[in-house]
C-alpha cells in the first residue's frame, strides 16, 4: 500500500508528460514533404528552362522567374520545417526546440 502511494506521489511530482501523437500527424507530415519536394523539383525545372531557352528571356518571363524563385525559396524553408516536424512527431519529442525561432 505504501509503495503504491510513494509511486503515485513521485509520478505527480515528476515533470514528465505523456505525449499522445495521433497517427494522422505522421501521414500529414509525409504528404507535406512529398508535395514540397515536387514543388521544388517543378520550380527548378521551370527555372532551368527559362535559363536555357533564349526565347523565354523576355520581360514577362523575368517576372515569372522572380515568382518561381520566390516560391522555390519558400518551399525550401517550409520543407526544412516539415522535416524537423516529421522527425519530432516520429520520435514523439516534445520540448522547446532551440531552432524554433528560426522555423517561425
Amino acid at each position: 500500500m505504501n509503495a503504491s502511494i510513494v509511486l503515485l506521489d513521485s509520478l505527480k511530482d515528476s515533470n514528465l508528460t505523456i505525449i499522445n501523437n495521433q497517427a494522422w500527424f505522421i501521414s500529414i507530415d509525409i504528404l507535406l514533404i512529398i508535395c514540397l519536394t515536387l514543388t521544388i523539383i517543378l520550380a527548378m525545372i521551370f527555372l532551368f528552362i527559362i535559363l536555357i531557352d533564349s526565347s523565354c528571356q523576355t520581360v514577362p518571363m523575368i517576372l515569372i522567374t522572380n515568382s518561381c524563385f520566390s516560391s522555390l525559396s519558400l518551399a525550401v524553408a517550409i520543407l526544412w520545417s516539415a522535416v524537423i516536424t516529421f522527425y519530432n512527431d516520429l520520435n514523439q519529442i516534445q520540448y522547446h526546440d532551440p531552432t524554433c525561432i528560426i522555423h517561425g
